[in-house]
């Protein structure tokens, strides 16, 4: 692999310090796609790049023709509203109520240029002019924003309203605006004034989302009334109804030259003339809610996932997927001799890494929605898999035969455990229920249950299991054979959200978040009583392990550090720190060579359990097709192509020195 070809896939990092930047940033590497589900796309007016925004705090811009990520804008503490392009493509604003910040960004360096912080208004989305140096945003109380983004300043217009409004619209250049909120009407505002021109009323319930064409004489507004109204924005009276939606209507856009207006639900996108108000096709394209239309009207961006699906609207068919090559890490497992760990990822691959040679033995498409977790039997030679297609299944982890399928509740698989023997297998059923399935049979039986069931597992012998849960704040022990409570352990006021049985089954550790800050409690079983609480996470444990003897264990929370400790006396002994999203799993080696996490960074990384230093780190590309180890230090081994297909962010510390014998130099046999 050439440093030619290296160099290709090395971008940098978009954000150097500041309120925005990520932890541990010019000393990581991190797979540059979202690790959540993106809630925002928007097109650039030049119809080359797409920018979403996530959960996960990021907006991603990607270059629709290589697929690639060519920019990442992150922060640490909230999460952003949809994108909105400066019309020379060279601005970004975006904004997110729930924190009263709005920020634009410099598209070329990722920085940001201002930002309006404590905007006590609750921005949403809105209108950026074409050099990005003005920005009208909607209020909290209906009147509407103009800020200065070069200067900072602020201006409030209007009169205060009962209703507030969560995003405007407005044509081309920012002359006739288009505000919708927490009401059934719209407001059509002279943006120049800025003053109300008229009301727009006819929607029954909440409208979601409103378009205003280029020219600013046509809008659109959706709403839960599954109903879409074509309005004369001069006039404010109704052109047309919109029919034929069947559910809630959460998005509408219009082409740039007016011939078509597309509306989006969960099921379908139609397509209208907004002229004569006629459908022009519907396409079945699902869970396109948020869809984004191109300028051209040819294409529709749908982000039901933490990639971008762009559908041809003229053929209903999928045209290209913006996807990154490496996927959220979403669970880890690992035999009882600590040979294999089998990792499941949001693009349903289960990747099983071979911890004798460092490399991927095997890679199989398990499902056909993301993989959500991960177990194995003691021996490792059955391992289960659970995902949001609503099924887990049994494989026999030598020859990848699908042993058994068994259907799930309607929520997917939030939370599951194969049983040390591998013969049976405790999952949820819903949020309320678990259940255990025969493995030979497929018979189900209820067993426990909980408000909102995070976590589920077994003891070693196989003879208990547990079930954990968060609005309850409770985790029940029950007697694995007849399904009855042994022990149930309660922590105020702290959602559980994992647990682990000691190697001798003698204690219980649970991981808890209280919404403010994580820590994991110690129960003796027998007594049901707390024996030692380990505090210090920034955010809440979202996993837990023991370590082969018992007397420590390791922690990992939604912050994205790991902790270990003394059991005997609380204390911290190291500190796992370096990924960059929540750790999900973590997992101890049965003769102590090192602790493994696994994170929504797309990053498996193997720790020394004593110091807390990081070894390596293991990346599967392409669902396990490609594989890449690298160590903090810059040496790296990686199977051909993996690098540049893996579409990493990265410092330029990585990646220095090609070392195929790595794996033998870091693990000596």
């Amino acid at each position: 692999m050439t440093r030619f070809c290296l160099g290709l896939a090395m971008l940098g990092w978009c954000v150097s310090a500041g309120w925005c930047a990520d932890p541990g940033a010019t000393s990581s590497f991190v797979p540059a796609g979202h690790s959540s589900p993106i809630q925002w796309s928007s097109w650039s007016p030049d119809g080359t790049r797409i920018a979403t925004a996530s959960e996960d705090r990021q907006i991603l811009i990607w270059d629709v023709k290589t697929s690639q990520v060519v920019q990442r804008m992150t922060q640490e503490r909230q999460s952003f509203g949809r994108p909105v392009w400066s019309a020379d493509n060279k601005r970004l604003m975006n904004s997110a109520a729930a924190s009263y910040v709005a920020c634009v960004w410099d598209v070329a360096t990722g920085k940001p240029l201002r930002k309006l912080l404590d905007y006590k208004q609750v921005p949403g989305a809105g209108w950026l002019n074409a050099d990005g140096t003005q920005a009208i945003l909607p209020c909290l109380d209906g009147r509407l924003c103009v800020w200065d983004v070069t200067t900072g300043e602020l201006k409030v217009s209007g009169t205060p309203r009962k209703t507030f409004m969560h995003s405007l619209a407005a044509n081309a250049n920012g002359t006739i605006g288009l505000g919708v909120g927490g009401d059934n009407a719209g407001l059509v505002f002279d943006l120049k004034t800025p003053k109300i021109l008229h009301p727009l009323e006819g929607h029954k319930e909440r409208i979601n989302a409103a378009a205003v064409s280029r020219d600013g004489t046509l809008g659109a507004t959706c709403s839960n009334d599954n109903l879409v109204i074509l309005w004369d924005l001069k006039t404010g009276q109704k052109k047309y109804e919109l029919k034929d939606h069947t559910t809630w209507v959460q998005n509408v856009s219009f082409s740039d030259d007016g011939s078509r207006l597309a509306s989006t639900d969960v099921h379908k996108t139609i397509l209208w003339d907004p002229k004569t108000g006629e459908k022009i096709k519907s396409l079945d394209i699902k869970e396109s809610r948020r869809g984004a239309m191109n300028g051209e009207g040819k294409l529709l961006a749908t982000t039901d996932a933490p990639w971008v699906t762009i559908w041809d609207l003229d053929t209903g068919k999928v045209a290209k997927e913006l996807k990154p090559g490496v996927s959220p890490v979403r669970s880890l497992a690992m035999d009882g001799e600590g040979k294999y760990l089998f990792m499941g990822s949001d693009d349903g691959a289960l990747v099983v890494w071979d911890m004798e040679t460092g490399t991927p033995s095997k890679n199989w498409s398990a499902h056909g929605g993301g993989i959500t977790k991960v177990s194995c039997s003691a021996k490792g030679d059955r391992i289960a898999t659970g995902s949001n297609d609503r099924t887990a299944v049994l494989w026999d982890a030598k020859t990848g035969e699908k042993l058994k399928t068994f259907e799930t509740g309607i929520l997917g698989v939030k939370a599951m455990s194969l049983s040390p023997d591998g013969t049976r297998l405790l999952v949820n059923n819903n949020d309320q229920e678990a259940m255990v399935f025969d493995c030979a049979t497929g018979e189900k039986k209820p067993m426990g249950g909980g408000s909102f069931i995070k976590a589920v597992g077994w003891s070693p012998t196989g003879e208990m299991c547990w079930v954990g849960s968060s609005h309850d704040h409770r985790a029940l022990l029950l007697d694995a054979k007849t399904g009855k409570p042994i022990r149930d352990v309660t922590s105020r006021f702290a959602a559980v959200m994992a647990g682990a049985v000691s190697p001798d089954g003698k204690a219980f550790l649970t991981g808890n978040d209280n919404f403010s800050d994580g820590h994991a409690i110690v129960w003796n079983i027998e007594s049901g009583k707390p024996t030692r609480t380990l505090v210090g996470h920034r955010e809440g444990v979202r996993a837990v392990c023991f370590s082969p003897d018992g007397e420590r264990a390791a922690t990992a929370c939604a912050a994205g550090e790991g902790r270990i400790w003394s059991l005997k006396d609380g204390k911290q002994l190291a500190l796992l720190s370096g990924h960059t999203r929540e750790i999900v799993a973590v997992a101890w080696h049965p003769k102590d060579r090192w602790v493994a996490t696994a994170s929504l960074d797309g990053t498996t990384r193997l720790w020394d359990p004593k110091t807390g230093t990081e070894l390596c780190r293991l990346v599967s590309v392409d669902g396990g097709k490609g594989w890449i180890i690298a160590t903090p230090d810059g040496r790296y081994h990686a199977s051909t192509d993996a690098v540049g297909k893996a579409n990493l962010h990265q410092s330029e510390r990585y990646f220095q020195k090609s070392t195929p014998d790595l794996w033998t130099t870091l693990f000596p046999k």
